[in-house]
């Protein structure tokens, strides 16, 4: 988390802040066959149980997303590209 609010801050700096989507995510959940702790999620990477999609998604998009709000859908990383 440090790193993002590094990169918000270098954004204002330089004056880009408002013209700019951050998006911060993480990996989804460990690999198969490797010892993993998913923080007692069920399964891992490639299953629909939480261990596998349960991640931290944090998006900041000025004029969009409006600060402080939440959404409880299921969402991944191909849904930027469609």
């Amino acid at each position: 988390m440090r790193s993002f609010f590094f990169l918000v801050g270098f954004l204002a700096a330089e004056g880009l802040r408002d013209d700019t989507i951050v998006i911060f995510m993480t990996d989804n959940g460990g690999t198969a066959g490797v010892k993993t702790h998913n923080a007692g999620l069920r399964l891992g990477k490639t299953t629909y149980y939480e261990g596998g999609h349960r991640v931290p998604f944090i998006a900041r998009w000025p004029g969009v997303t409006p600060a402080g709000s939440k959404c409880g859908e299921l969402v991944g990383h191909l849904d930027f590209y469609a």
